[in-house]
């Protein structure tokens, strides 16, 4: 078994994963080609295949200060693939603290990729609620289409969703249930590939985009500023073809690449 840890800011409070590893599935390769032998050689590797058990964690709350610890309920997440931090990292295994210490927020991906759920710690109840499920009757694209970022505030969470059958931006409240309804910050007949970056204190995400531009392949790659807010979006290139930038540190500038195979 093993723990992993993340601290609260103010030191009292820490949420640890604690994990009980499953039974060994190993996988033995045969190799009838070695180099340096007439004979075969042998390798054996880990390989979970599906249906395997895999390794299943428990949220633990830690009071550092009186020294007790709480396993918290695992009931809005039952068959994890991962538990993950906000951010637009799926491989980021983790929980992501309010500044006041009192909540943190995960992912919970289940295992087999059809249901994203956005959880919620109250640490004073030790109560964990469901801010937001998406859920797909296939797969959700969660290695390329995955975010959940808290603004400066903490009164506003932008959350990455398919729903309407593009890949788009919404807006929502990270303090209530998975019954409410989601704002769409950006919207259309195209999608937001992936964020390249986001800027909190301007309320800003640098996104890549494909199909924008109406009389363009919608598989051109293209470079969009969105207005969180107002949910404006400023095109930062236009030309006929796919592009790649690199901007400045003051985010005032930009050098674009463009091409296309014709």
């Amino acid at each position: 078994s093993g723990n992993r840890v993340w601290m609260a800011p103010n030191g009292r409070y820490a949420i640890a994963f604690r994990e009980t590893k499953p039974r060994s599935h190993p996988v033995i390769l045969r190799n009838t080609r070695p180099k340096n032998s007439i004979e075969p050689t042998y390798e054996t590797i880990e390989y979970p295949k599906p249906g395997d058990a895999i390794a299943k964690p428990t949220v633990v709350l830690l009071d550092l200060e009186n020294a007790t610890e709480t396993a918290l309920s695992s009931a809005l997440f039952r068959s994890p693939w991962s538990l993950t931090q906000l951010g637009s990292d799926p491989w980021a295994d983790g929980v992501t603290w309010s500044r006041n210490s009192k909540q943190a927020w995960f992912v919970y991906n289940q295992r087999g990729h059809q249901l994203l759920r956005l959880c919620r710690i109250d640490v004073t109840s030790k109560v964990i609620t469901s801010v937001i499920d998406e859920t797909s009757k296939t797969f959700i694209d969660y290695q390329a289409k995955f975010g959940a970022w808290l603004d400066k505030d903490e009164q506003a969470l932008y959350w990455m969703s398919e729903r309407s059958g593009y890949n788009h931006i919404y807006a929502l409240d990270p303090q209530k249930s998975s019954e409410q309804a989601l704002k769409p910050v950006t919207s259309g007949a195209w999608n937001v590939k992936s964020i390249t970056g986001y800027q909190p204190d301007s309320n800003e995400m640098d996104a890549v985009i494909v199909g924008f531009h109406k009389n363009q392949d919608p598989y051109y790659v293209h470079y969009a500023r969105i207005d969180l807010k107002a949910g404006k979006v400023a095109m930062l290139t236009e030309s006929d073809g796919t592009h790649r930038i690199q901007v400045s540190p003051n985010r005032k500038y930009l050098v674009d690449t463009w091409s296309r195979v014709d």
